[in-house]
């Protein structure tokens, strides 16, 4: 899934050393963590149209996991202070820029979203339930409401 995402134009990156990886001796295991993240976007680049439609994040900050999850510790170390001090000018730099940071799920789907409309490789409607997917030959073919 992560070729066939990462093939497609989403940016992605290793995510945090938080979440080890459960299986590590499984063939594909790691010591550290398969944890994988898209890295921070900003929603205006999907236009004003879907930008709107995206769903609010977690976190609305330029801010990687990694350093998020540091936050919490800043009083106990300099370099946490310092990687906050980052963030803090990022966000700044953004908001007199124009920017709409947005992180985790939301960055993923927003990165997602962004590659097919780059694509123009299918018709995205919203508010449209779906009760099943007519399946044609291995490729989904249409649906049913």
């Amino acid at each position: 899934m992560l070729d066939f995402i990462i093939a497609q134009g989403v940016r992605m990156e290793r995510g945090s050393r938080f979440w080890p990886d459960y299986y590590d001796e499984l063939p594909g295991g790691v010591k550290t963590s398969r944890t994988v993240t898209a890295v921070p976007f900003d929603k205006n680049e999907l236009g004003k149209e879907w930008a709107a439609k995206l769903r609010k994040g977690f976190l609305e900050v330029p801010a990687r996991l990694d350093d998020g999850m540091k936050l919490p510790f800043m009083k106990h170390s300099w370099e946490i202070k310092k990687t906050f001090v980052k963030i803090a000018l990022k966000l700044v730099a953004g908001k007199l820029t124009g920017k709409h940071w947005v992180t985790a799920g939301a960055a993923l789907q927003g990165r997602m979203l962004q590659a097919v409309l780059q694509k123009e490789a299918a018709d995205i409607r919203v508010n449209s339930p779906v009760s099943e997917v007519i399946m044609d030959d291995g490729r989904a073919a249409g649906w049913l409401q």
